[in-house]
């Protein structure tokens, strides 16, 4: 417990020395809704976040996210994620923030899609956003030969990237069998 609490003052200290910092209020937002359960402040201070810096992608899709998870305000964390993409219309991040959104809470996989190839089409070798359109394909088109494209194409952006590599071993040994080339891509990482 006392790790907690050594946590929470270094997070409100970060706030209280500058309380329009974004990164320090949605991390303490954050801290306070995973950690505490503190539901009312944390949304207290992703409002501030979000009045602070309007346009703040960060901002905007943490505060999304938290009304989405922990609100169960769907519309009110579309709104916010729209309004993050068009302030960040090419910032591949945010629109896979968007586009996963999409596809797992409003269950729309053709504009899920369309999210992701425009999050594709402003970085083509981000890794992140290849495993991210990877796995879309995987679980919402149950397209494996795309996802595993998409896999190896982020492998080749970031060969020793840890998550990347557990998350293709995983794709191998469950959807292809393929359990010696599984096993490979594990160890690797």
């Amino acid at each position: 417990a006392g790790e907690l609490e050594e946590a929470e003052a270094i997070f409100r200290r970060a706030v209280a020395s500058n309380p329009q910092d974004v990164g320090a209020l949605t991390d303490l937002a954050a801290f306070l809704s995973e950690e505490r359960r503190e539901l009312d402040e944390a949304e207290q201070l992703y409002r501030t976040a979000v009045r602070a810096w309007p346009y703040n992608k960060e901002a905007l899709c943490a505060y999304a996210e938290f009304l989405c998870c922990e609100r169960y305000d769907v519309q009110a964390a579309h709104g916010l994620y729209t309004r993050a993409v068009e302030a960040n219309p090419s910032d591949p991040s945010t629109l896979c923030d968007f586009g996963q959104f999409l596809y797992d809470e409003m269950r729309d996989v053709d504009a899920a899609q369309r999210v992701f190839e425009q999050a594709l089409s402003c970085n083509p070798c981000c890794p992140d956003t290849l495993a991210s359109f990877a796995a879309f394909h995987l679980h919402a088109r149950a397209d494996l030969s795309e996802a595993d494209r998409l896999y190896r194409q982020a492998l080749q952006a970031a060969p020793h990237d840890t998550e990347l590599l557990l998350d293709f071993g995983q794709f191998l040994a469950q959807y292809k069998h393929d359990l010696p080339a599984a096993e490979q891509y594990m160890w690797r990482a």
